[in-house]
């Protein structure tokens, strides 16, 4: 099977869709022997051809890409330009058999102006789902009907959750959406031999709003006196890193909590392993990749009730009755409860993980490309 990929982020570029999409094209390549190309943007102010996988060459376009985890209006404009060119010549070149569009937007709209050329999947990942309170809510009257005509001609539109899912549904409720897991690299992402000692808490996340990581926080300031030891690390740039740095100074955390930015994706699984407990009380989410990797990585879970978070919490966290400091505070407590908790609960977490590996993930994306086709 050869297939046109389109992604406007993948790594070093983006975060959780972006790891997905690499993670489903290293396993579709490895297991099934699929070809392909990849349009995407670069991570610097040139065009690059490289490898996204064996047989996979990726093109990545000069769309004056700024920062790695953040898009502005101008960068997905300068997308929507130049693709169209790079996807035309791919077609002259190459024969594909489908096209596989991340993102329902910008993405799904360049696999729609090719549909007559192949038959096109539209990857749902979150954002590009309608919804309160996403990124993209101010600009859903219109694009709402670039929506129904973009994913209403798709080979198959696929959630990565049955929370994203429904949410879909909402503002298309006579649309058939397939739900396919995000896969996680059980072989990269893996438990430390012996679980971190102490209270080491974990996010990775954009800083945004939403991932409400301000509330993590004041939980902290409430849990000093009790958990004197207790430290928090964050993963992630975005538009609220003033804010939590200003809150972190404002509590005299700055000994306990530690804004790491943006890390490579080569050094995160020796930082999920130097923690035991990751925490992602987002107010809306697709299903974190960060969230799977840190259960594979075999660490304790508190999480919002959004996500899949109930697919994926089984005895391995806790799911927050409501998003609050007050709440994540009483889950801290419940996990590290006894010492022998947060190593319980990981272990569980790397048996759930192990379930939705990459490779079974690839395994239903390959059958479904097969059937549309």
């Amino acid at each position: 099977m050869h297939i046109l990929f389109l992604n406007l982020e993948f790594p070093p570029i983006g975060q959780g869709a972006a790891a997905r999409h690499y993670a489903f094209i290293k396993a579709l390549a490895k297991e099934y022997g699929v070809t392909g190309t990849l349009i995407t943007s670069s991570y610097d102010r040139q065009d690059h051809i490289e490898e996204a996988a064996p047989g996979v060459k990726m093109i990545r376009l000069n769309v004056g890409k700024k920062k790695p985890y953040f898009w502005t209006a101008d960068e997905v404009a300068r997308y929507l330009v130049r693709a169209p060119l790079a996807i035309k010549e791919a077609l002259r070149r190459e024969h594909f058999d489908i096209c596989h569009s991340f993102f329902g937007f910008p993405c799904g709209l360049l696999a729609w102006r090719i549909r007559k050329e192949l038959p096109y999947i539209i990857f749902l990942t979150g954002v590009d789902v309608p919804g309160e309170g996403t990124r993209l809510s101010k600009l859903q009257p219109f694009l709402l009907p670039v929506y129904k005509r973009v994913w209403g001609k798709a080979g198959a539109l696929v959630a990565n959750s049955a929370d994203l899912k429904e949410r879909a549904l909402k503002a298309f409720p006579d649309m058939d959406i397939k739900v396919i897991h995000n896969g996680v690299d059980t072989a990269i992402f893996s438990p430390a031999e012996k679980i971190a000692a102490g209270q080491k808490l974990l996010t990775v996340a954009r800083l945004q709003k939403h991932k409400n990581i301000h509330l993590i926080i004041e939980a902290l300031a409430g849990l000093k006196s009790k958990y004197p030891e207790i430290s928090f690390k964050v993963v992630g740039d975005g538009p609220e890193s003033a804010n939590l740095k200003e809150l972190i100074s404002k509590n005299n955390l700055e000994s306990s909590v530690e804004l790491l930015g943006y890390k490579q994706r080569s050094e995160m699984p020796d930082i999920y392993r130097a923690a035991n407990c990751f925490l992602l009380p987002s107010a809306w989410e697709g299903m974190s990749n960060g969230l799977l990797e840190a259960m594979a990585s075999g660490l304790p879970v508190i999480v919002s009730d959004v996500g899949g978070a109930r697919q994926l919490v089984k005895g391995n966290g806790v799911i927050l009755p409501e998003i609050s400091a007050a709440a994540i505070g009483d889950a801290l407590c419940a996990v590290y409860e006894h010492k022998e908790k947060p190593a319980e609960m990981g272990q569980k977490s790397r048996q759930i993980a192990e379930t939705l590996s990459s490779k079974k993930a690839a395994e239903k994306v390959y059958e479904l490309s097969e059937k549309v086709i």
